[in-house]
């Protein structure tokens, strides 16, 4: 979660990352670079957040592998911190320096303009546009996500998770930002669509797409957070969003219950929108398998498919059982947010529309992932020979 929180607005700024877009480069922040920021969180936990100067050095230890290792994940996060000037002030440890957001800029328009293949007219177009609005958007965010990325590095170096009272606050903090993030995401598209070939507008609706399918997931998680529903489980795994790449966006968005492609050709894809059935929004996808009274039918047909034997069948019912009696649970708690999901769906179009399914397929999550289990557990009761003629289709 820590990666996913601090880096989740540039994940929607360069929308050549949407189509799998990662040039090569090999920059790394050298040693003071990263000492520089280590430096920048002791400072901020000394000062702000109560730690003691007798553990300072403990902590600066798991600061500098924390540090570490949430920019050597990201390519473009570790390209944009080695462009750091050796005279950097000290203070500015937090936050990129002038020079790094130029690099960041310049960075993010040759690998748009190389992707989609722009022509020097193009070029001029978008870079006339973006370059301004890169530069007002961080400008404008710092005061709000300087201080978040320093306080989640610093309780990420604590080794502790956080309570769900202070995700909530941290989620309330940065939802203004993500949704001003994902105007401007619209705006850029709009603004380049009438200036491109059809063969680059092809390649620029589906990375449009794709963005607005991460983005929708992200702000309904972001949402769900900022009302308290944080699991300590979740500290350490991704928020769902374009910051993780196009084939996860949509591998997650398929796990989620959301369709992975649009269902019209026009407009600018806007998830939901509500055009009559000619819309490029998205449609659910088919969540009968969350529906309990399918597990047994699944048993039924998974016992034919593979000839199970008595004890196989017997222990199979037992997981069945007991799996179901852990969704049943999970449903029952659940129900009061279920209910308000489903009535409020039903009665909002559009953007909102999207935002609500989006929810909905968050509080839906855990469910495929019982399920996921469930069936995973059935195929350990099956030997090699049984497994074979599954593949082959021999057992139906």
């Amino acid at each position: 979660m820590v990666f996913a929180t601090c880096t989740l607005f540039l994940g929607g700024v360069c929308l050549a990352e949407q189509v799998g877009h990662k040039p090569p480069d090999a920059s790394r922040p050298s040693t003071a670079q990263i000492d520089l920021l280590v430096d920048g969180l002791t400072r901020d936990a000394l000062k702000y957040h109560g730690l003691q100067a007798e553990h300072e050095k403990a902590f600066r230890a798991r600061a500098e592998e924390i540090v570490s290792k949430v920019v050597g994940d990201s390519e473009l996060l570790r390209w944009t911190v080695s462009q750091a000037s050796a005279d950097k002030a000290p203070q500015d440890a937090l936050w990129f320096s002038t020079n790094q957001l130029e690099a960041l800029s310049d960075r993010l328009l040759n690998d748009v303009c190389q992707l989609y293949k722009f022509d020097e007219r193009q070029r001029a177009v978008f870079s006339q546009r973006n370059t301004p609005v890169f530069a007002d958007f961080m400008a404008r965010h710092r005061s709000t996500l300087e201080p978040l990325i320093s306080e989640i590095l610093i309780q990420k170096a604590s080794g502790e998770p956080p309570s769900a009272e202070k995700v909530a606050e941290w989620s309330t903090k940065f939802l203004p930002v993500y949704k001003d993030l994902r105007a401007e995401g619209e705006s850029g598209y709009r603004a380049m669509m009438p200036h491109l070939r059809p063969d680059q507008r092809k390649e620029w609706r589906k990375a449009y797409f794709v963005f607005n399918l991460g983005a929708t997931m992200a702000e309904a998680k972001l949402r769900s957070f900022s009302e308290g529903r944080f699991d300590p489980r979740e500290w350490n795994t991704a928020i769902p969003g374009p910051h993780l790449g196009p084939e996860r966006v949509l591998q997650d968005a398929q796990k989620a219950g959301l369709a992975t492609q649009p269902t019209g050709p026009a407009g600018p894809m806007r998830l939901g929108q509500d055009t009559g059935g000619a819309s490029g929004g998205v449609a659910p996808a088919d969540l009968s398998y969350l529906k309990l009274d399918k597990w047994q039918s699944y048993v039924r047909h998974f016992a034919a498919k593979y000839r199970l034997d008595e004890g196989q069948l017997t222990t199979a019912m037992s997981i069945l059982k007991e799996m179901r009696q852990r969704a049943e649970l999970y449903l029952k708690r659940r129900d009061g947010e279920f209910r308000r999901l489903k009535d409020e769906l039903s009665a909002s179009k559009g953007e909102k529309q999207a935002r609500t399914q989006a929810e909905l397929a968050a509080l839906q999550q855990p469910l495929a992932k019982m399920f996921e289990e469930f069936r995973a557990r059935l195929d350990s009761l099956l030997t090699e020979s049984q497994s074979r003629q599954g593949r082959s289709g021999s057992g139906g």
